[in-house]
């Protein structure tokens, strides 16, 4: 290691200086219904401290790229924490370079500001949906059938790739998973598939027929009866329904 490096070590020690442990930020994306809003936005990103046990640290002699380091390291933080907790790892690591990119756009203090707040509000709602998740698994195959479900949803995938990926026999994993998630490993592709257009269709204007062909599936109509079956409405009905207004 750089001889500079114990230098600058010496001298953060010896000033009392202590780092936030990933304890100290923890607390901070811990309180999703409560206190995630009023954080982001009453946060003082210009301020060293972040906790009573320690600092949040300078990243750079410059202020701005001090916050700007700050911000990436707590996406880093947040879309691996909800990882671990078993989150779909495509939404949150998206939602942190979402969010990275968007710093290219931050020019001044309350640029960095605004972004932070709607980081932390993003990933609070994020962590959320895990609560509401009835597809937790401690199950090693199953975790990895899912990550690999999650990576490849956009894509005509089907319960033989899951099972050649993880080097498991079909109906063997198809068991597991029925014992650990209530679906068979088909069942769960198609499941995944729908709560993604779901999001879609909330969320944006793509079309259904644009929306079965990026999910894989083999047209619109197929699309539509899956989607039928599973949420009982139909994709249009869903979009027009007045919980989404």
């Amino acid at each position: 290691m750089e001889r500079d490096f114990y230098n600058f070590l010496f001298e953060l020690r010896s000033s009392g200086f202590r780092h936030t442990t990933a304890e100290d930020l923890l607390s901070y994306f811990s309180d999703f219904k409560a206190g995630a809003k009023s954080f982001s936005q009453d946060f003082d990103l210009t301020d060293s401290k972040i906790s009573s046990m320690g600092e949040r640290g300078f990243l750079s002699g410059y202020k701005l790229n001090d916050i700007r380091n700050f911000i990436i390291g707590c996406c880093f933080f947040a879309s691996n924490t909800i990882v671990e907790e078993g989150g779909n790892a495509e939404h949150a690591y998206g939602l942190s370079d979402y969010y990275m990119n968007k710093l290219d756009d931050a020019h001044n203090l309350l640029d960095y500001q605004k972004i932070f707040a709607q980081m932390i509000t993003a990933f609070s709602e994020l962590s959320q949906t895990l609560q509401e998740d009835e597809c937790s698994t401690s199950n090693r195959d199953v975790k990895k059938a899912i990550h690999f479900i999650h990576q490849n949803l956009y894509s005509p995938i089907s319960a033989k790739d899951v099972a050649a990926f993880i080097e498991k026999n079909p109906s063997y994993l198809s068991q597991i998973f029925l014992c650990e998630t209530r679906f068979s490993l088909h069942q769960f592709i198609l499941h995944e598939k729908v709560k993604e257009a779901k999001l879609i269709l909330r969320n944006t204007n793509k079309s259904i027929q644009n929306i079965a062909e990026a999910l894989g599936f083999s047209s619109a109509p197929h699309f539509n009866r899956i989607f039928k079956k599973i949420e009982g409405q139909t994709p249009g009905d869903y979009r027009k329904s007045p919980h989404l207004l």
